[in-house]
């Protein structure tokens, strides 16, 4: 996933599809930077149907951050956020609406456009979503 270089409204997306006829709640997971300091802020935005996923905490080379959108969605009793397996929910900002991928034809041909940011600015981490298309039913 594109992290944006700077705080300008002019970000790379890269597409993520959902080609199922429901919402797609994924495994966010952001490993922290390969190099430079620590990230205190990570934001992942899905510019098609505007949610985002915003988390505030201390994440130090190669820690591992998820945030596991069908634990919330499903109440499995898991937690939500973690780093390092230690639970970090209060590190979840508000209003933790779950980050979802949206079918056609809320988006066209499933196709949601992502993009984060970190702080500090364009910090060298990396963001994968682990998500199936989703059907209702």
């Amino acid at each position: 996933m594109p992290i944006a270089s700077d705080d300008s409204t002019t970000v790379n997306v890269i597409a993520a599809y959902n080609l199922g006829n429901a919402n797609a709640y994924p495994v966010i997971r952001v490993t922290g930077p390969t190099t430079g300091a620590d990230v205190t802020a990570v934001q992942l935005y899905n510019a098609s149907v505007d949610v985002s996923f915003e988390v505030e905490v201390l994440l130090q080379a190669r820690a591992e951050l998820l945030g596991d959108m069908r634990a919330r969605v499903s109440g499995t009793g898991q937690s939500v956020i973690t780093l390092n397996g230690q639970s970090k929910y209060g590190a979840w900002q508000q209003p933790r609406t779950p980050f979802y991928l949206a079918p056609d034809p809320t988006v066209a041909a499933g196709a949601n456009l992502l993009y984060a940011r970190t702080v500090p600015i364009g910090a060298p981490v990396t963001c994968t979503l682990e998500y199936r298309d989703t059907w209702s039913g």
